[in-house]
């Protein structure tokens, strides 16, 4: 079984797994909407839907499901409204380029809406996006030596995905707020770009703004700078919280009322985090993970569950 089958069955994403499950809501996570290249990893393309699937997808789901915004579910939560089928919401993690071009099209042509939760820190060209630099540095060598001398063979196809969760652990272990110059030093025996990511895979602030001004999409917060926020110390948390809310707002010209944690799995957000951000102004705020939400009145606008979308058969 590969690495990225493992994921799916470990998520539990084949399409007809909520079939016949008695769920309220499903609030489904994507990333990115591009064609699967399979000569890529599947630690990055597992972040992929192709535009294909993305359409059919919708299409199918529409047979079943309402396919709502956050703002309908909240106003739903909080006037305690009754809803006639089951419910479904689209949400993108991040800010990528391929949501403005490959996926934005298919929610219009459908006319259904949808949100991208955006990290200030991508359309400002300051991202560190190690998933694709990892990525690169393995499909481009047999093997990976640290600065501390460490050495990882990756010389098959298999050996790469394992490094890759190997190197991940080590960039979650780093310092968070110096992480660009801490994975800089990490990879010293190599050439890397770490700016160049960003204007490769994200939006700029244009185009940002125009999908806020949709009615259509919605633009939520995903942190100003996409760290792991329980490494941080309260204060640094709130900085990145409020800064990535405060920053958003002035670019589009909106309350942005919607929030999601980045790596959101129990493993990053802690009682602390989900505390403070329950103070943070936000209509919702989303996890990375939890599935479907089984009923309305255990229903937590500050604590939602997301189920992770991957490219599979319908």
């Amino acid at each position: 079984m590969t690495l990225f089958n493992k994921i799916k069955n470990t998520f539990r994403i084949k399409y007809n797994v909520y079939k016949n499950n008695n769920y309220v809501v499903v609030i489904y996570m994507l990333h990115r909407c591009s064609p699967m290249d399979n000569e890529k990893l599947s630690n990055t393309e597992s972040l992929k839907v192709s535009p294909e699937y993305l359409k059919s997808f919708l299409i199918e789901t529409q047979k079943t499901h309402d396919i709502i915004s956050l703002d309908d579910l909240y106003s739903i939560t909080i006037n305690k409204k009754k809803a006639n089928r089951k419910l479904a919401i689209f949400t993108f993690d991040d800010g990528y380029l391929d949501n403005y071009y490959n996926a934005k099209p298919i929610f219009e042509k459908l006319n259904l809406p949808y949100a991208i939760f955006v990290t200030n820190c991508f359309p400002n060209n300051k991202g560190v996006l190690w998933w694709f630099l990892i990525e690169d540095l393995l499909l481009s060598n047999n093997s990976i030596v640290l600065s501390d001398n460490k050495v990882f063979d990756c010389s098959t196809k298999e050996l790469k995905e394992h490094v890759f969760e190997n190197l991940k652990s080590t960039i979650f272990s780093l310092n968070q707020l110096n992480l660009s110059k801490e994975i800089m030093l990490l990879f010293k025996n190599y050439k890397v770009d770490i700016e160049s990511y960003n204007r490769k895979y994200c939006m700029n602030w244009e185009q940002i703004i125009e999908l806020s001004n949709s009615n259509l999409c919605t633009i939520g917060s995903h942190t100003n700078s996409h760290l792991t926020l329980n490494k941080l110390t309260t204060e640094e948390l709130k900085r990145e919280v409020l800064k990535g809310k405060k920053t958003l707002e002035n670019k589009i010209n909106q309350r942005v009322k919607h929030f999601a944690y980045p790596f959101g799995s129990p493993r990053e957000v802690g009682l602390r985090e989900k505390n403070f951000l329950a103070t943070c102004g936000f209509d919702t705020v989303s996890m990375a993970v939890g599935g479907t939400i089984n009923n309305f009145k255990t229903l937590n606008l500050k604590d939602l569950k997301r189920e992770m979308l991957f490219n599979s058969e319908l």
